[in-house]
């Protein structure tokens, strides 16, 4: 159920350069197949954010046969397990238990390409995004160069994630400012039953950070003063198209996203140092002001999405890699928000986050 937030609570440089949803860089690993994005010979397609690659090529490298039946659907056989698509559709079927793909299947000059990261994870191996060539690898699932990842896509709960807002004042009024947080139903135009985190606020101090936290532990892996390179995908459920003016900015131009991870916990402080000398709320991380990222949080975009002349809510697919240290405790924090210049109300959902350690 989504709620109002009540009070304070306590508990974000550069555009994603990574388009590709994959796993982590790791370029010990021996690659069964590969598949490239750079400009020249490509053997690879973005579609919304996400790398497709063709099934045939992907399938064979590891061991299924594929089959186009009279039905329109294409079988994918190994041993007794047989997996059935088809070209348009938004999922993989395994008898009556269906897989939902961020991207539909896709015939391209009569070759079928399918998102790499899905398809590969449901063919019993794994991505790796190799940045210095822009190489998909794909290689053997718990191989050990692997790194340990966790998904949380709020089918249930808040799954540990907090939200919080900050850069307004610390006396604001709920009835101003509208502030509300909570897990429910994304309301995607095309209709699709997704769960997500929801964020929103009215912005009415030419600034608001609304964000979403989570500590991760030694139950995710996290060891104690150790160094790590961490994978950080996420989906955004956004409604603002482009060319929109608003109060202060763009509503979807205006409207900042930013990530970090980070070893020290996220909280909500009151700040006494303002322009306006209204004591205000403020971050207890450098997440930098609006466009600007900062050295906790980079800058990854902005809300506008994918098709901006379309009505209602569509996802936008964000990816990111840092490098940080755990503390002392064996904790790091992720934290993900958007940095506002637009003066009006905001409301949008995450889900989908993965993240991914080595």
């Amino acid at each position: 159920m989504i709620t109002a937030v009540l009070g304070t609570m306590l508990l974000a440089a550069a555009v994603f350069p990574n388009p590709a949803a994959l796993a982590a860089d790791t370029l010990s690993s021996q690659p069964i197949t590969a598949f490239t994005l750079a400009h020249k010979n490509s053997t690879a397609l973005i579609v919304k954010g996400y790398a497709t690659v063709p099934l045939k090529d992907l399938a064979s490298s590891l061991g299924w046969q594929i089959t186009l039946k009279p039905n329109g659907f294409y079988e994918l056989k190994k041993g007794t397990t047989v997996l059935t698509l088809k070209p348009n559709e938004t999922q993989i079927l395994q008898g009556k238990q269906a897989t939902v793909l961020p991207v539909p299947v896709r015939l391209v000059n009569q070759r079928l390409y399918v998102p790499v990261r899905a398809v590969t994870q449901l063919l019993g191996a794994e991505t790796i995004w190799e940045a210095s060539t822009k190489t998909i690898k794909i290689v053997a699932k718990n191989s050990g160069s692997i790194a340990p990842q966790v998904q949380y896509t709020f089918t249930k709960d808040t799954e540990g994630w907090t939200s919080g807002f900050a850069d307004l004042p610390v006396d604001h009024g709920q009835a101003d400012y509208q502030l509300n947080s909570g897990v429910g139903v994304i309301p995607l135009a095309a209709g699709a039953t997704t769960r997500g985190f929801m964020l929103s606020g009215m912005n009415r101090s030419d600034d608001l950070f609304m964000f979403i936290t989570r500590t991760l532990s030694s139950t995710e892996g996290v060891k104690p003063n150790t160094n790590y390179t961490v994978s950080l995908s996420f989906d955004m459920a956004t409604s603002e198209g482009g060319e929109q003016m608003g109060v202060g900015g763009s509503p979807a131009q205006s409207v900042y996203v930013k990530a970090g991870i980070v070893n020290t916990a996220p909280k909500v402080i009151a700040d006494d140092v303002s322009s306006t000398g209204t004591p205000h709320l403020a971050l207890n991380l450098d997440k930098g002001i609006q466009s600007v990222g900062g050295k906790d949080l980079l800058l990854l975009g902005n809300v506008e999405k994918p098709t901006p002349e379309a009505a209602g809510y569509e996802l936008k697919h964000f990816e990111q890699e840092f490098t940080v240290r755990s503390n002392a405790s064996g904790k790091l924090y992720v934290i993900i928000g958007t940095d506002s210049g637009y003066e009006g109300l905001t409301s949008l959902y995450y889900t989908n986050i993965d993240i991914s350690f080595h």
